[in-house]
């Protein structure tokens, strides 16, 4: 179920990016652009930048690290947040920045019920950081 709220910036959502492309059987969508697999799939949690509209600016977590540690990734380990699995260290990418609509968002399910989620300060300023980082706008991170 969508949103119906107007989330705000360091709230934590769940995004539906579509399927895992390799899940995908003839004769769905494989021509032209679209036969390039996605950057990002699946459901999974993702901090709000901002909500303009229908749209919020979203950077996804993933449980897949990084090959080397760059500037615009943030470590969030594992146990940090009730949101995100309890196996794994997270990464918030923000390489991988997306503007969505309302209707792929919904709130995450914790403790058995859908709940309001948000980043620490520390983990929004990081983020805000890395966003920075990732747009080549990095001599602006001293403003922050």
């Amino acid at each position: 179920m969508p949103i119906t709220h107007i989330p705000a910036a360091g709230d934590v959502l769940m995004c539906d990016f579509g399927p895992d492309p390799r899940s995908i059987t003839p004769p769905g969508v494989m021509r032209g652009p679209l036969a390039v697999p996605p950057e990002i799939f699946k459901v999974r949690p993702v901090a709000v930048l901002a909500s303009i509209n229908k749209l919020c600016i979203v950077v996804p977590f993933s449980t897949s690290a990084p090959k080397s540690p760059r500037p615009y990734y943030v470590h969030v380990p594992v146990g940090t947040y009730q949101f995100l699995t309890n196996s794994e260290d997270s990464w918030l990418k923000a390489d991988l920045i997306e503007a969505v609509s309302h209707q792929r968002l919904d709130r995450p399910y914790v403790g058995g019920k859908f709940a309001r989620a948000n980043l620490t300060a520390a983990h929004r300023q990081a983020l805000r950081a890395a966003c920075l980082n990732a747009l080549q706008l990095s001599k602006l991170v001293q403003h922050l």
